[in-house]
């Protein structure tokens, strides 16, 4: 069998069945594995060379695919609680716990900011200290405006008069 010679990758079940049958030529088979090769070689070193960069909009949908989970799951319990006429301690604690949730999502982009930060543990405490507190300003911001919405949704019990 020539095709057990060679060393091209996974074959499809359907090809081997083929193969056992007719069996490919020793140019088809030296063809295959130099372009299973050169497709190989370029998926790993395009992204060294910029053979491809990404454009704004790939960067965009990846930035808002990844806060998208942190957001809904923020937006959930303000509307709970402004609902139910909870009190407003309780959107704070949310917007924490949903901060801790959000750092630890979005722990390679930590990885990422602390590959570029001053050398200093300063440096380096200092940005991740401003990363969380910009996340936890922005969503008691956003949990806060959602809180007073849900409230205004709340029916009103009517006094009996």
């Amino acid at each position: 069998m020539i095709w057990k010679r060679y060393i091209i990758g996974p074959v499809p079940l359907w090809r081997r069945a083929l193969w056992w049958f007719f069996p490919p030529s020793h140019t088809k088979m030296l063809r295959m594995m130099r372009r299973r090769g050169d497709q190989i070689w370029k998926d790993a070193t395009e992204n060294l060379t910029g053979g491809s960069s990404p454009t704004a909009k790939n960067t965009l949908r990846v930035i808002l695919l990844s806060i998208a989970v942190p957001v809904i799951l923020s937006a959930t319990g303000p509307l709970y609680y402004g609902y139910t006429n909870a009190p407003y301690w309780r959107i704070i604690v949310w917007a924490l716990a949903c901060t801790v949730g959000f750092s630890w999502l979005e722990r390679s982009s930590f990885k990422s900011a602390l590959s570029t930060a001053p050398p200093s543990i300063i440096g380096r405490s200092l940005l991740v200290i401003a990363i969380v507190a910009v996340a936890f300003i922005a969503f008691v911001i956003g949990d806060s405006l959602l809180y007073l919405f849900a409230r205004l949704l709340r029916p009103r019990r009517r006094s009996r008069a």
